[in-house]
């Protein structure tokens, strides 16, 4: 089979060489007219076609594929077969993956909302105690603790934001 192989690039490198020389281009028309030089030529030519032929891909190219298939008859739709189960294992798997960042997002959008209405409430609460406070007598008192109260939700968002920012740092690095 690989000699079949190389007798075609063989062929195609001389049919390209032909095709030289039949082109109006008078400096190859010269050199490619003697033997020599057209069959040096002609190496050249197919050791670059034989080199410049690459694939990629799950699949083997055809020619290849058909090699398969003379040395094991069956080989090839058991190669087809094979990529064909991969790609669907790799397409479950990315959807998998999909619905498990779905549902993680989910949840950290639950857990910070809670946390938003727990801050909330309890904002409220000291908003409420600080106002009884005041009509009690005890302003300074209630102006502390309102202050004190302000102080750590500034300390909750800051460390929060200061937190985001390093694992923004970290995932891009």
């Amino acid at each position: 089979m690989t000699e079949t192989y190389d007798e075609e690039l063989k062929s195609e490198a001389e049919n390209a060489v032909d095709s030289l020389i039949d082109s109006e281009t008078g400096e190859f028309k010269e050199l490619l007219e003697r033997p020599a030089t057209k069959e040096a030529f002609t190496r050249v030519v197919t050791q670059a076609v034989m080199q410049l032929e690459q694939h990629r891909g799950p699949l083997p190219p055809p020619r290849q594929l058909f090699e398969y298939e003379q040395c094991l008859p069956g080989a090839a739709e058991r190669i087809v077969a094979m990529a064909e189960k991969e790609q669907n294992h790799r397409h479950s798997t990315v959807d998998s993956f999909g619905e498990f960042r779905n549902q993680t997002l989910g949840h950290v959008k639950t857990r910070d909302a809670r946390g938003q209405r727990l801050g909330a409430s309890v904002c409220g609460g000291v908003i409420c105690l600080c106002f009884y406070m005041v009509f009690e007598g005890n302003a300074v008192a209630a102006a502390t603790l309102a202050g004190a109260t302000l102080v750590g939700l500034a300390g909750v968002f800051v460390t929060r934001q200061l937190k985001s920012q390093s694992v923004d740092d970290d995932t891009d690095e």
